[in-house]
């Protein structure tokens, strides 16, 4: 029985193990971008790096686009700057063999007129 519970606990490791060399962190910078009311679309660039616990090979996709932004070989980090266009938001996503291993989102947001009408310009109390 004893040797049975070792076996079980080598076995969560080596698991956690694999669960760890998995780990991928995908950041964007910047992560969002506010339209004023005359604006049509965001212009600039986008930094997306990320980092594996060990080397691996993956691309870069944008949510929409069939083919990949860029692709890595044998490596634990990398980084890739666009210029987007975009009026919407959009997803990226690290992805090897057909999985996605990370993904993060460049937010477009529309910047609201904050002046409010009045209802009525006279009251009763």
């Amino acid at each position: 029985m004893r040797t049975g519970l070792a076996t079980l606990s080598v076995l969560g490791l080596s698991t956690d193990a694999l669960a760890l060399e998995r780990t991928i962190e995908l950041t964007l910078t910047p992560r969002l971008c506010v339209l004023g009311e005359a604006e049509q679309e965001c212009s600039g660039t986008v930094t997306v790096r990320w980092q594996a616990a060990a080397a691996i090979n993956t691309c870069l996709f944008q949510e929409g686009l069939e083919q990949p932004l860029h692709c890595w070989q044998q490596t634990a980090l990398g980084e890739y700057t666009l210029a987007p266009k975009a009026n919407r938001s959009v997803r990226f996503y690290l992805a090897a063999d057909g999985a996605v291993l990370a993904d993060g989102q460049f937010q477009v947001l529309q910047q609201q007129n904050a002046r409010r009408k009045r209802r009525n310009p006279w009251s009763f109390y």
